[in-house]
């Protein structure tokens, strides 16, 4: 108490002292300042001396005697700076050093008494909890001598709260005579139920001692408590204490111990009414039936049952068990091995739910007859918080964080790791286990500044801090980690351990890279553009220019800097750009891109096409435009040329005898001619921007879709397309039109076409068929005549070609007689004539053999059946790589084509034209041959492709003709037949072939079978 009283008067007199002392010392330094000033020492600048001053008032006297001391400072220094006999009047040099002083001082002064102010405020908070301490320290130390009295008196005593009956202390002997081991509440006084003072009909709360207990009752009085060992009475003696000492009010009890049996059945009701009221579940029930005896209230109140309905239930009823499940679990209690079994199941509640407990099953032989005694806790919370547990250990172990805790010693050991470090190639026993410390996988050129910057965390007692740094992973690889390290301490203070989340920062580190990569690119793209780049102020001054915009522009940089943008604009455009630049601040556009002239350095005009876009600062003022030209001007130049030839060809298109059309890859119109308006009826403004299937019916769109869909889908050409068009006013015109794709890169862009009115053509061919249908009939009639003719010619052929053989033979076997036996009397000449003879015999002889061959195709009966041309083909390649071995030929075959047809005719079609393929690839030292099949026109089409001598296609047409050859007897052997037999065959079988090539670049033949 006196120490406190002597801290009070030096308080008041602190409080009392400090604003007049702080005032002052700044009076007292003021005087001596203003006495040197005026008779000795002519002091130039006084602030220090001042602010010195003001800032000790207002850290001893607080900030009202800051600021009383810093008006008392200002008043004087606004006269000492004034100059002599002009009272507010200052030099610049003395002008600044006031207005610094009077800032210096305004800034100060309520810094350093809230300073003051927060630095008293702790200290003493820290006197005033070190004084409470030492109260709390001696109150402690005098209750605990007044309990160990108490404690040690040989009369029982009890203390208790007054409402409630909480027990709130018990001395020894009170422990002794009750045997009750701690305060329990006013349940553990219940007398039991029959004795002298607590009749059987009296409440619970009504009885004497709980009454007591609470205070609302006394007097002295008498009680008898049964327990196991009968009755054991008491006198008690009751008193009401007042609150006293931070202590409650509370009623001291003191017991006079009559009988030993009071006290027992005293106990035993008290732990009745214990048990009764646990927040367990407690059930005694029957060994042998398994019906419940007795149920405490808790167990009750859990499951919804009353007392009655539990009476008629078993322990099956509630768990989820059969008979035999629970005798097996009872099994180490009646054989004796246990005295107690524990394990978890299910209850379930009269309103049907359930909840997981924990049961601890006893069996007591003692009862007669025995019975199970079982105490239940409802385990719900803990299952939850298991779940819990188990979720948060689920998201670590998914996480991208590894956490690592290590200990604070000399390779940092780690004691725990979170499983998902295997992102980082490591297992988490390879730490545990001591093999490897967190030092050990730090990348070495990074482990010194970690383990220094570690140090320096924990000198400074950071709890927290991050680092960023690379780690060795178990793969031998290398990541980017970013470390949130914490550091733990013990009770004492000292590191023991820290713990981190490290987060992989690879690909964070990696895109930083890239982003100082992309801000180099984008310099070098700025400096380096192929386009003019500038940054211009609202002003309209340059910031900054790129050296292509100072090239289109023929200025230096430094020239241009010095320059806005109307300085080198056309005078014409000004207005314009005025116009654009209003609507861009105005937020009306966010960019925009328009053509306009520049003036060279030289006087020179130029176009430009300039694109501006305008950069807000973050408030959403403007900042500065971003400027992007190119020089267009001879851009400008080929646009009035192309303009001309615009005009050229629009009046090409007008003067057109056939509509012409443009179509874009939706099937739109484009563009059309007069000649397209007059064919369809509608003008041409009418059409355009409607798609093309405006003009046909329903019944024609479908196919004219499908013409145009090859056009822009498959880039296919369309030739003479016939098809009815439906005119504006309803009438019908057949035309005929050709589209082919306009292309662009090599992709389809959209489509041109003409077409052409062929309503007459249509109606003279109309007229046409009607007469070849009348002379279908003289065609039948004439067709029985020309039969027996052909079969006259036929039998007349083979007698020629057999007659002809005979002097053929002779022609040729008397000259080869000659040659054998007259060549030594024959020159030069006249053996090169008997040679030609003899090879124009031969040619003959084969000219002969292929007539026959045509006319037995035309002639011969048709046999249809499957046959696999691929096998043909690859016997005949094999026949001819034999006949001559030494070329070097590479046939590729399509495995298992096959077609429907005569093989023997097939088989002749394929070997005409592989033999055709071989003989026209001689010239090449390599060659391939082709054999397949493909898809023309949504037909089966199987084609022979060379790459060989090839053929012009303006020649095509002469190709299937007999006798017909495109390359000299001289160059190709050959007569002329074989391909003439081919086309002939294919027109038996319903089909038709054709070619397609060029020279020197092979020839492919097509051909299809019905």
């Amino acid at each position: 108490m006196a120490t406190e009283e002597r801290g009070g008067n030096e308080a008041a007199r602190e409080k009392l002292w400090s604003p007049i002392g702080g005032i002052l010392v700044t009076i007292a330094l003021l005087l001596p300042i203003e006495l040197l000033h005026q008779t000795v020492l002519q002091i130039v600048n006084p602030s220090p001396i001042i602010l010195t001053a003001v800032v000790y008032a207002a850290y001893s006297g607080g900030l009202r005697s800051g600021l009383i001391s810093a008006a008392i400072a200002l008043a004087y220094v606004v006269y000492y700076f004034s100059e002599p006999g002009q009272l507010f009047q200052y030099s610049d040099h003395d002008s600044e050093s006031l207005i610094i002083l009077v800032f210096s001082i305004l800034l100060v002064v309520p810094m350093v008494a809230f300073l003051k102010r927060r630095a008293r405020t702790a200290v003493r908070e820290q006197i005033a909890r070190g004084r409470a301490e030492l109260r709390v320290r001696e109150t402690q130390r005098q209750q605990k001598w007044l309990e160990t009295v108490l404690d040690r008196m040989p009369t029982p005593l009890l203390l208790t709260e007054p409402n409630s009956g909480q027990v709130l202390f018990a001395n020894t002997a009170a422990k002794e005579l009750t045997e009750a081991v701690a305060p329990s509440g006013a349940a553990a006084l219940q007398p039991a139920a029959g004795a002298e003072d607590a009749p059987l009909e009296t409440a619970d709360d009504q009885m004497l001692c709980v009454r007591a207990a609470r205070g609302e009752y006394a007097n002295i009085f008498r009680l008898q408590w049964r327990t196991s060992a009968g009755l054991r009475s008491y006198i008690t003696r009751t008193s009401n204490l007042p609150a006293m000492y931070g202590h409650p009010e509370a009623v001291l009890m003191a017991f006079e111990d009559i009988t030993e049996l009071k006290r027992a059945e005293d106990l035993s009701s008290r732990l009745g009414r214990i048990l009764d009221d646990s927040v367990n579940e407690i059930y005694v029930f029957d060994a042998a039936s398994l019906r419940f005896i007795q149920v405490n209230r808790g167990a009750l109140r859990n499951l919804g049952y009353s007392a009655a309905e539990m009476a008629r239930k078993t322990v099956l009823d509630l768990k989820p068990m059969t008979l035999a499940e629970f005798e097996a679990l009872a099994e180490p209690l009646h054989s004796g091995r246990q005295n107690q079994v524990l394990f978890e199941s299910e209850h379930r509640r009269k309103d049907g739910s359930r909840y997981p407990v924990e049961v601890r099953l006893h069996l007591s032989t003692a009862e007669k007859p025995p019975v199970f005694v079982a105490i239940v806790q409802d385990i719900s919370e803990r299952r939850q918080a298991e779940d819990a547990l188990r979720q948060a250990m689920l998201i670590i172990e998914n996480s991208p964080a590894v956490i690592f805790q290590w200990k604070a010693e000399p390779g940092w050991p780690v004691e725990y790791v979170s499983s998902n470090v295997a992102r980082f190639g490591y297992r988490a026993e390879e730490f545990l286990s001591g093999g490897l410390g967190y030092a050990a996988i730090i990348h070495p050129d990074d482990l010194a500044r970690i383990q220094a910057e570690v140090a320096e965390k924990t000198q400074a007692s950071s709890p927290t801090f991050s680092q960023v740094y690379r780690i060795c992973t178990g793969t031998g690889g290398v990541r980017w980690v970013e470390d949130y390290t914490t550091i733990e301490q013990d009770a004492d203070g000292q590191v023991t351990h820290y713990q981190g989340v490290i987060l992989d920062i690879t690909e964070r580190k990696q895109a930083e890279n890239a982003l100082r990569e992309r801000e180099e690119q984008f310099r070098a793209t700025f400096d380096q553009a192929a386009v003019g780049i500038a940054h211009v102020a609202p002003s309209g001054q340059w910031l900054l220019v790129n050296d292509r915009f100072c090239e289109i522009l023929g200025y230096e940089r430094g020239e241009l800097l010095q320059r806005s943008w109307m300085d080198v604009t056309y005078p014409e455009d000004v207005e314009d750009d005025l116009e654009h630049l209003g609507r861009i601040l105005g937020n009306q556009v966010q960019h925009y891109t328009k053509r306009k002239r520049y003036i060279q350095k030289n006087g020179t005009p130029i176009w430009v096409n300039l694109t501006l876009s305008l950069v807000r600062t973050p408030a959403g003022e403007p900042k500065y435009f971003i400027t992007v030209i190119e020089d267009i001007t001879q851009t400008k130049q080929a646009e009035e040329e192309l303009k001309k030839a615009n005009e050229f060809r629009e009046k090409v298109l007008e003067s057109a005898t056939n509509a012409i059309f443009a179509l874009n890859l939706g099937g739109y119109f484009t563009l059309l001619n007069r000649r397209a308006s007059e064919i369809s009826g509608y003008a041409a403004d009418e059409l355009i921007g409607q798609p093309f299937a405006k003009l046909f019916s329903p019944e024609t769109l479908g196919a004219v879709q499908e013409q145009i869909n090859r056009t822009t889908g498959r880039g296919e050409e369309i030739r003479n397309y016939e098809v009815e068009l439906t005119r504006k006013d309803g009438s019908k015109r057949m035309i005929s039109f050709s589209v082919v794709p306009l292309a662009e890169d090599g992709r389809v862009i959209g489509s041109v076409g003409t077409a052409e009115d062929i309503t007459e053509r249509k109606q003279a061919e109309e007229e046409v068929r009607r007469l070849n249908a009348e002379l279908e009939q003289r065609v039948e009639e004439r067709t029985a005549e020309l039969t027996a003719v052909n079969r006259e010619l036929e039998a007349f052929s083979y007698s020629v070609s057999h007659d002809l053989r005979a002097p053929l033979r002779a022609i040729d076997g008397f000259s080869q007689a000659l040659l054998e036996d007259y060549a030594d009397r024959l020159d030069g000449e006249g053996i090169r004539h008997l040679e030609r003879v003899r090879a124009a015999t031969q040619r003959m002889g084969q000219l002969i053999d292929d007539l026959l061959n045509l006319s037995r195709v035309t002639r011969s009966e048709m046999h249809r059946e499957r046959v696999n041309l691929s096998a043909i083909a690859q016997r005949f390649a094999e026949e001819l790589r034999a006949s001559q071995p030494q070329r070097q030929v590479e046939f590729v075959i399509a495995p298992n084509v096959t077609a429907r047809g005569d093989a023997r005719l097939l088989q002749v079609v394929l070997e005409n034209l592989l033999r055709n393929a071989w003989k026209f690839t001689s010239k090449h030292e390599r060659a391939r041959i082709e054999f397949g099949v493909t898809q023309r026109d949504g037909k089966r089409t199987y084609f022979v492709r060379d790459d060989g001598a090839g053929f012009d296609m303006s020649y095509a047409h002469k190709l299937f003709g007999a006798f017909q050859r495109l390359h000299g007897a001289t160059e190709f052997e050959g007569t002329g037949i074989g391909l003439a037999t081919v086309q002939r065959i294919i027109h038996r079988h319903g089909g038709r072939i054709w070619a397609e090539g060029a020279i020197e670049q092979g020839a492919t033949f097509y051909f299809t079978l019905r």
